[in-house]
């Protein structure tokens, strides 16, 4: 009886490293394209977009956008998450209000899913604007 919890329990424990590890990369979804943008929409609000192209559909592709601004050093100065399902092409795009008389830049996480597993990943970083 031990050596078949033993059995049991070293075949669990590769199947979940196999799991995480192997099955993962054998993934032939790539990220291909990807960008961050941000402008000056007038008064105190910029317009920030991410675009993400994959080479076969995704299960997800993921934004996770960051809004930046200059204060001595980049601070983090809002987040934004947006998901696209069964895809090889996300574009997600939204309104910020800012504070005038600094300068503000955008960074983008690009993830793709291929079911539960991550299989690619890349950030872009936008030009910075400054807001008078």
């Amino acid at each position: 009886m031990k050596n078949t919890k033993k059995i049991v329990t070293l075949t669990l424990a590769l199947v979940l490293v196999l799991a995480f590890t192997g099955i993962a990369n054998a993934s032939s979804i790539v990220i291909y394209a990807d960008s961050s943008t941000i402008i000056n929409n007038g008064g105190d609000q910029v317009r920030i977009y991410s675009s993400t192209q994959t080479n076969i559909p995704a299960t997800k592709i993921k934004h996770y956008m960051v809004l930046q601004r200059y204060n001595g050093g980049w601070e983090t100065y809002s987040t934004s998450t947006y998901y696209r399902y069964d895809s090889s092409n996300f574009y997600s795009s939204t309104y910020k209000s800012v504070s005038p008389g600094y300068t503000y830049r955008l960074i983008a996480y690009h993830t793709a899913y291929d079911g539960i597993f991550i299989v690619d990943y890349k950030i872009s970083v936008s030009s910075s604007i400054y807001m008078s």
